[in-house]
């Protein structure tokens, strides 16, 4: 009979490998024998928050630090859950916790680099994914970190050359994969980013980001839905009050070139250019819940082909 390590072991690798229904089961026999084991409810949580149950999330990693309040798995786990429930600087203190315990555990550099990211604060988050790198320069998380904050700060060149260090080394990750197809999806180039993902969904066929990421390449090449994608990517990048500035910034534009045009005696191109503003607006607004509408009926009906 395998010993309760080994098979701590096996769940382990099932959540690495992304395997989360299959860890849970695990996990839920294994607690059955050894109900008083901190790091099996904490992993158990991390599983959860994978499959987005938040709730029960919730309660796993609070029955892991009720019997080990030092557990930096699960202190960790109790961070991605604030994260979700928005309480990011809750998150950052949890990270802080763990590392002034554990100063070598990198994964909670990487935490508080994407809590920053979140937060449109760059530049904490590169100091964080440097702290990172220091600790564990070749590690895959690390360069994935790098390769998903070029991406989300703009730099699509960097944000490949770190994706593709990864690809060469471990050709069939999927954060990766995921990574490299956002950015060929904002090059425009659609056959790309849907090959790379093809490749994560013919291993993972119930990855979410996965079957996300294709219904936004098939969004991505609609007229109408394509355009505000690229204009909302652009507007994400600008972070909120780079938003804000940009949004106040068009609004003085508009206006003045209305007060211009009705100047030089151009009333009713005047009326136009005001008109244009407010579609503008109504476009932007509008565009958000046909997006996710348009996104669930994609992933609604979405089925294999059996080309792949």
């Amino acid at each position: 009979m395998i010993n309760s390590t080994a098979r701590t072991n096996v769940a382990w690798n099932y959540y690495q490998r992304g395997l989360h229904d299959l860890a849970i089961n695990e996990l839920k026999r294994l607690l059955s024998e050894s109900p008083n084991e901190s790091f099996l409810h904490a992993l158990l949580a991390a599983c959860l928050l994978s499959k987005k149950r938040l709730h029960a999330a919730e309660y796993e990693v609070g029955q892991a630090l009720k019997l080990d309040p030092h557990e930096s798995f699960a202190l960790l786990t109790l961070a991605r859950v604030l994260v979700f429930r928005n309480r990011w600087q809750q998150a950052l203190e949890k990270c802080e916790e763990v590392l002034a315990q554990d100063p070598g555990l990198y994964s909670a550099h990487l935490l508080q680099s994407q809590i920053h990211l979140l937060a449109h604060d760059p530049a904490n988050a590169l100091k964080s994914l440097n702290a990172a790198a220091i600790l564990a320069p070749d590690d895959i998380d690390v360069l994935n970190g790098f390769g998903e904050y070029y991406l989300q700060t703009g730099d699509l060149i960097q944000a490949e050359e770190y994706t593709l260090a990864v690809l060469a080394r471990y050709a069939d990750d999927a954060d990766a994969h995921l990574t490299m197809a956002k950015i060929k999806l904002q090059r425009g180039d659609t056959a790309g980013a849907e090959d790379h993902v093809k490749f994560v969904m013919t291993n993972d066929p119930e990855s979410e980001a996965a079957l996300q990421m294709f219904a936004n390449i098939k969004m991505r090449r609609s007229w109408m839905l394509g355009l505000w994608w690229r204009w909302n990517v652009w507007m994400q990048q600008r972070g909120q009050m780079g938003t804000i500035l940009v949004l106040i910034g068009a609004f003085i534009l508009f206006n003045f070139l209305r007060l211009v045009v009705e100047d030089m005696g151009y009333p009713r191109s005047a009326t136009l250019i005001g008109y244009l503003w407010w579609v503008v607006v109504i476009y932007s607004w509008v565009g958000i819940p046909l997006y996710h509408r348009q996104l669930q009926s994609e992933l609604k009906k979405f089925r294999f082909s059996s080309d792949y």
